[in-house]
């Protein structure tokens, strides 16, 4: 398996892959996007001679992790192009650089977290039903923090949001749900590299900037994992099921194998 592995990445430029400590970290914001389950499954096979005690087993680990984790071009290779442009522009309206660009610093100036503050301020002030003007008022104010502010808000959306939140009221007020907002920075970027709308030198810059991004105010892979959950909870309200990503972070924060037992936060 070993060998497979090796041939499959041998092809695939080193200047996508992460050649840090920082980097290996930042890359691991976004691995709940990565083929978790299959990718695991590998690296428990190549690992499975390899004696946990044995001089530089971690070493021996990371080098497994490089192929799916660690890498700009994820798992996907170079003949992914056209695909990730059409997720960029189905899920991102990202259609090109400017594009691109405009949305990375929304999502580091912005993101949703400062839509969901405004929401959780709203919140504690008003305890009782809402009236339709003060969902009104509120609507205008949440219109601002948003990627689009030109777009009609989804009150529908809205009263889910307000309801998700009031339903957890103990621990989403206090919540920071950065991990969600850079999370989907590490994702765009590496969709975005195979799209061809930016050089490793411009994704690598951005990546770099997630590190103290990150770090500010979470302080542990679990802190990440509940950060990004609630956000992604959070703004999909409207749907009624939410378990495949609660699964995958289940997985990430128990695998042996997985960056979040490796890497250090």
């Amino acid at each position: 398996m070993f060998k497979t592995i090796v041939n499959l990445f041998a092809g695939r430029p080193k200047e996508a892959l992460a050649d840090n400590d920082l980097r290996r970290f930042a890359m691991s914001l976004g691995a709940m996007y990565i083929d978790v389950k299959s990718s695991l499954d590998d690296i428990a096979d190549d690992m499975s001679d390899v004696n946990i005690k044995s001089s530089g087993y971690t070493d021996k680990l990371i080098k497994e992790m490089e192929g799916h984790f660690f890498r700009l071009d994820m798992d996907y290779g170079p003949n992914y192009s056209d695909h990730c442009k059409k997720l960029l522009e189905e899920m991102w309206e990202v259609t090109d650089k400017v594009s691109l660009i405009k949305m990375v610093d929304f999502l580091f100036d912005k993101g949703h977290r400062l839509y969901y503050d405004c929401l959780c301020r709203f919140i504690k002030n008003h305890s009782g039903e809402i009236k339709d003007p003060e969902l009104s008022s509120l609507a205008d104010e949440l219109k601002l923090l948003i990627f689009d502010p030109t777009e009609l808000p989804d009150l529908d959306l809205i009263h889910a949001q307000i309801e998700f939140i009031r339903n957890n009221p103990n621990k989403l007020l206090s919540l920071n749900i950065i991990g969600w907002d850079v999370a989907r920075i590490i994702h765009i970027l590496r969709l975005s590299y195979l799209a061809k709308y930016i050089s490793h030198e411009e994704a690598w810059g951005y990546v770099d900037k997630t590190v103290d991004f990150a770090r500010k105010d979470l302080h542990s892979w679990q802190e990440f994992s509940d950060s990004f959950l609630v956000g992604r909870s959070f703004w999909s309200a409207l749907e009624k099921e939410m378990g495949e990503f609660e699964q995958i972070n289940k997985i990430l924060l128990n695998n042996k194998y997985s960056p979040w037992n490796v890497v250090k936060w």
